[in-house]
């Protein structure tokens, strides 16, 4: 259930830049943007309409100016379903955390609540700051439509057994993880239109691609916190099965990937390629900003990105107006699955794509001193209704507004999608899931891609999804790290990136990062890897059950 601080921070960037989206209100709504009404939800009429409070975070999708959080066409929506008026408390995304935290320790908490931090939330509540939602939960079938059964089980904290929040979904988008190749117009102007189905037919690509670009990088990274390897850095870690601060079961046996032939042999592979001139010399110290000006501007072939985003990028490199005027010509798409994957992988599925959990660590959440609890699940309830639904994700029928019926296809226009006016409005999917709506996302991104660069693109993703669907849930649903097993995993990825980088600069020889990875394994592996493996062990008929397949292997 946890998700690391690298995925948190990496998904937030990847909203504002990435992700499409539609916005405005339901196909069944007026035309006219400042009129939205919440037809068949009328509240009883003897009903008095109150005042409620509410924190909630923009999720990297600020309020444009103008736009008054509290009082807008798409939030109304939700008041006019619940019968309420809601002051919203909406702190920007970089001082989130520090907001809720300073909310939650004064317990002077909003009557709904919305946060991605489980983690905080969850000890909070066994204290008693929440309240279990699942009775609520099972006498709503409007929220029943779109979080499932089964995600409400995923998102029961493991330690009490409760329920103290409905969940955001994840569900509906394409499911897992590969090699995502940024240039792939280069495949077929330097290697004829075939893909290399190695990782030396891949070193002989980068070869070639810097002798025809010579200022290109080839490989670079962006660090985030304690997380070095991401973005290109996990690329050779990616096919050898065995990125860096993830772990592998073996035989039932939880298997650090540190402690693997696979992963040294990746070291020696990016220590190789390092040395060669084809990883970015800065790769151990870029930021995001340096990163994604490198990308555009300086030839990065390659990095790992997750399924439901790949669509959405390739359409922002068609239309961002920032960009420099290559960018329409460049190429978004996975790189094929290796045909030939390393003589040293155990088993071909380490490397391959898994799916997600179907909820991520968002949540909505009713505190204990909330006076009307009923009246503040219909909020709750307003961010699960239909019309809410059609308002983030399509938007308006007519001439001039977001999309048109031709031939009894809903067809967007130039309105939709990223950069557009309500583009911001995704960030209150907060249970649909940012990732739903691939209907009208697909739609949109075939007006800009045009057929043949969209079916390649939805080619290349759908066979990442088979892959991860075939392959399963690769998380350990319902375990927490707690005490040391959590306080030492900072320490523990902080000693990995010295080694790691140290070898990959030449600073360290070989040998001595084998005892590097020897001292790891004597400070951090039990501590931290031990109480994974208790949990494993007496839940794992259970895990096999929800689908949770490479614990089998």
């Amino acid at each position: 259930m946890r998700k690391s601080k690298r995925f948190a921070i990496g998904f937030a960037l990847l909203l504002v830049v990435s992700i499409i989206v539609s916005g405005c209100t339901g196909n069944n709504g007026p035309n006219n943007p400042d009129s939205v009404v919440n037809e068949g939800n009328e509240p009883n009429a003897d009903e008095p309409r109150v005042s409620m409070t509410m924190f909630m975070g923009d999720s990297g999708l600020p309020h444009p100016d103008g736009v008054d959080p509290s009082n807008n066409k798409f939030i109304n929506i939700v008041e006019d379903y619940a019968n309420v008026d809601l002051e919203i408390d909406i702190p920007s995304y970089a001082d989130f955390q520090t907001r809720f935290n300073l909310m939650t320790a004064s317990g002077d908490m909003t009557d709904i609540v919305h946060s991605w931090l489980p983690d905080e939330a969850y000890p909070l509540a066994r204290q008693g700051a929440f309240i279990d939602l699942k009775s609520y939960y099972d006498n709503s079938p409007q929220v029943q439509k779109y979080i499932t059964p089964e995600m409400m089980e995923f998102a029961k904290d493991p330690v009490s057994g409760n329920y103290w929040r409905i969940p955001m979904a994840w569900d509906k988008g394409p499911q897992g993880s590969g090699v995502h190749m940024m240039r792939g117009e280069l495949i077929d102007q330097y290697n004829n239109g075939v893909w290399p189905t190695s990782v030396e037919e891949w070193i002989e690509f980068f070869r070639v691609v810097k002798r025809e670009v010579p200022d290109a990088i080839i490989l670079s990274n962006s660090v985030a916190g304690d997380y070095v390897f991401g973005n290109g850095g996990g690329v050779i870690y990616y096919w050898y099965g065995a990125l860096p601060y993830q772990w592998r079961v073996e035989d039932g046996e939880i298997i650090p990937n540190v402690l693997t032939p696979e992963f040294r042999e990746a070291t020696q592979v990016m220590r190789d390629l390092y040395a060669e001139g084809l990883l970015d010399k800065e790769f151990a110290t870029n930021d995001d900003q340096t990163y994604n000006e490198r990308v555009i501007n300086n030839t990065v072939l390659l990095q790992v990105m997750s399924a439901d985003n790949i669509a959405a990028g390739a359409s922002y490199y068609k239309t961002e107006p920032t960009l420099p005027p290559h960018a329409k010509d460049v190429k978004w798409l996975f790189a094929p699955p290796l045909s030939s994957p390393p003589s040293v992988l155990r088993d071909p599925r380490y490397a391959e794509a898994k799916s997600g959990l179907p909820i991520i660590t968002h949540g909505l959440y009713i505190p204990e001193s909330t006076q009307d609890k009923d009246r503040a699940w219909r909020v709750i309830e307003g961010f699960a209704s239909d019309e809410l639904y059609e308002a983030l994700f399509w938007g308006y029928e007519g001439e001039g507004v977001t999309y048109n019926t031709v031939d009894g296809q809903r067809v967007p226009t130039d309105k939709i999608g990223t950069g557009s006016e309500d583009y911001w409005s995704l960030h209150l999917a907060l249970l649909f899931g940012f990732v739903d709506g691939q209907e009208s996302k697909q739609a949109a991104n075939l007006t800009v891609l045009g057929e043949d660069y969209h079916k390649e693109v939805y080619d290349s993703i759908e066979v990442i999804d088979q892959q991860a669907r075939a392959n399963g849930i690769g998380d350990l649903p319902g375990y927490a790290a707690e005490g040391d097993a959590l306080l030492q995993a900072p320490e523990s990825r902080l000693a990995i990136n010295s080694f790691a980088v140290e070898a990959i600069m030449g600073r360290i020889s070989m040998e001595e990062f084998d005892q590097r990875v020897q001292q790891w394994e004597q400070q951090f592996r039990e501590v931290i890897y031990g109480p994974m493996q208790a949990y494993l062990d007496a839940n794992k008929d259970e895990l096999l059950a929800q689908g949770v397949q490479h614990i089998g292997w």
